[in-house]
């Protein structure tokens, strides 16, 4: 019988963030996006004080300090660190498990047994609370999109304790719980379509089942199509166990002041273009297209916006940090404007291709002795950075002043990624 759990991080950032403070326990969080400008994640005594998710900061201000809430700057180092170590541990219980998101993963459990699976699933919640301080809501049923279901319950309904499990539910029992959940809040059913299915008065997933194949599909694809069928518990969609490589990638940020000099700008890129590469590597990818794009504030007074983006196509794909960086401030050139206050600065790659695969240029000799050496070099910069810290080793062009990086002025310490910054406890 096909088993399939959605295990769910609780607020994710803001319980990142409580695991060193346990002073903050029981006390409202919240976490700010880039630049301190809106808040992305709150504690559940945050979310009841009435702070909105995507709330501008500077709107709330008055009310956060009121409720002496917790305000912390975006830590995605230690965000990014925390999420390794709790899929490190799902991988304990399931060797079939796909990532969703940096909070959430599907664990197949195909292989417990009915009459198991209540106490599986809860050893999974304790240990994850108990090696890591995380706390997470984890639902169980025959296909994902049940298992999103369950999970959306498990988190709402505290008489679940985070913990929901329909696989051996009556279909009177579904119906009950598909009754109660909102079109809004199936899994694959978006804004607009929401939308639409309400004009024709579907308001929740009992009556979307209620409908016929023929009619789900005209209006909403075959990708709609297997939404309701997986609400039927008819399993059409496999957990991706293996992660296709991206065939785009882009790097970028906002300034957390406005930025006027092309140095300062080189310096910006140089990093963004770093963090590229080290992604084209990552999945063994090397791109043939890259380009640049700035803006300014498009909200500033009394400022012209300007905008503007520049590609360069390569002689041959590569994924070198130093060539990259050449590329793409040779982009730079094409578009930079004296005078502008650029409010950002981004590069991206296309053309994405696999490693290896080498489109061969008559006109150079060199190119794979090129290419050999330059590919020893970016393996041992990324071995020494993998052990010893991002950036532990970079290109000199990304060396230089610091008034182009984010603002964020309430970021937290990295505990569990610097050894400059770990805890310290007094005994």
């Amino acid at each position: 019988m096909s088993v399939v759990a959605l295990v769910d991080c609780n607020n994710f950032f803001a319980s990142c963030e409580r695991i060193f403070r346990p002073d903050l326990i029981n006390k409202p969080v919240v976490v700010l996006s880039n630049n301190d400008g809106c808040v992305i994640a709150r504690s559940s005594e945050a979310k009841k004080l009435g702070i909105p998710m995507g709330a501008p900061y500077f709107k709330y201000k008055e009310l956060i300090l009121r409720n002496e809430v917790s305000v912390f700057s975006s830590n995605f180092a230690l965000y990014g660190d925390i999420s390794a170590r709790v899929m490190s541990i799902l991988r304990l219980f399931a060797s079939k498990l796909e990532i969703y998101s940096v909070d959430e993963a599907f664990l197949d459990l195909s292989h417990i047994s009915p009459s198991k699976l209540d106490s599986y699933v809860s050893k999974i919640r304790e240990t994850i609370f108990k090696w890591i301080g995380i706390t997470v809501s984890i639902g169980v049923a025959k296909t994902k999109t049940l298992a999103k279901m369950a999970n959306y319950f498990a988190k709402k309904d505290m008489r679940f304790h985070g913990l929901l499990n329909l696989v051996s539910e009556s279909q009177q029992s579904l119906d009950k719980y598909l009754q109660n959940l909102p079109i809004e809040e199936i899994w694959g059913v978006g804004r607009k379509y929401a939308a639409m299915l309400r004009s024709y008065g579907i308001a929740n997933a009992l009556v979307f089942t209620k409908q016929t194949p023929v009619w789900i599909r005209s209006k909403m694809t075959v990708i709609g199509l297997r939404t309701y069928q997986e609400l039927k518990s008819q399993r059409c969609l496999d957990l991706e166990i293996f992660v296709d490589p991206k065939k785009n990638i882009v790097s970028s940020k906002s300034f957390g002041s406005p930025v006027i000099n092309k140095s300062d700008l080189e310096i910006a890129l140089s990093n963004y273009t770093t963090r590229l590469a080290e992604k084209l590597r990552y999945q063994n990818s090397e791109c043939a297209v890259i380009g640049v794009f700035v803006q300014s504030n498009r909200f500033a007074k009394n400022e012209q916006y300007y905008a503007n983006s520049y590609c360069v196509v390569l002689d041959s794909p590569s994924n070198n940090t130093s060539e990259l960086i050449k590329h793409a401030k040779k982009a730079l050139d094409h578009i930079f404007s004296l005078g502008v206050r650029y409010k950002k600065i981004g590069v991206f790659a296309s053309q994405i291709t696999q490693e290896g695969i080498v489109q061969t240029n008559m006109f150079d000799q060199n190119l794979f002795k090129r290419k050999s050496k330059g590919n020893k070099v970016m393996t041992s910069v990324d071995k020494i950075n993998k052990t010893f810290g991002r950036a532990c080793i970079s290109m000199a062009a990304c060396l230089g002043g610091k008034d182009w990086q984010m603002r964020r002025e309430l970021k937290s310490p990295r505990y569990s990624t610097c050894l400059n910054e770990l805890k310290l406890i007094k005994i």
